[in-house]
């Protein structure tokens, strides 16, 4: 009987056990759920920015960038697309502060708010839509 023969294989049994925990512990874990956009505030987003990059006069408004161009992007598009169970933001490439649909210019800090953009060649505009309740 070699005992070195039997020691050597459990060495190796132990050192192919050792590897495959190391394996184990090295590969990624499980990813976890991550909350996805719902599909009525991707499609609602998808289109107004859409709806904007198709009309001219509304591509205009975000060129010129002043208050009646953003009550006109606001009027024509936004504010009939949006469902009543929703509030938004909207803000133009270059100008200070976000227009919202109740006047004011700050997202609210307890809500999940979801947000696209789209470039165009007149400039940026950024969509933050949220749940009011």
């Amino acid at each position: 009987m070699d005992k070195k023969g039997y020691i050597r294989t459990l060495e190796a049994i132990i050192a192919i056990v050792i590897i495959f925990g190391f394996i184990i512990s090295i590969l990624p874990k499980e990813t976890k759920n991550e909350a996805k956009v719902p599909e009525e505030v991707e499609l609602t987003m998808k289109k107004i920015l859409d709806g904007i990059q198709a009309k001219e006069d509304l591509r205009l408004a975000v060129k010129i960038r002043d208050d009646v161009s953003l009550t006109l992007l606001k009027n024509t598009i936004i504010n009939p697309l949006v469902p009543q169970a929703m509030s938004y933001c909207f803000w133009v490439s270059d100008i200070p502060n976000k227009v919202c649909k109740d006047g004011g210019s700050s997202l609210p800090s307890d809500k999940t708010i979801y947000t696209q953009s789209r470039f165009l060649k007149e400039g940026t505009i950024i969509l933050y839509l949220w749940y009011i309740d």
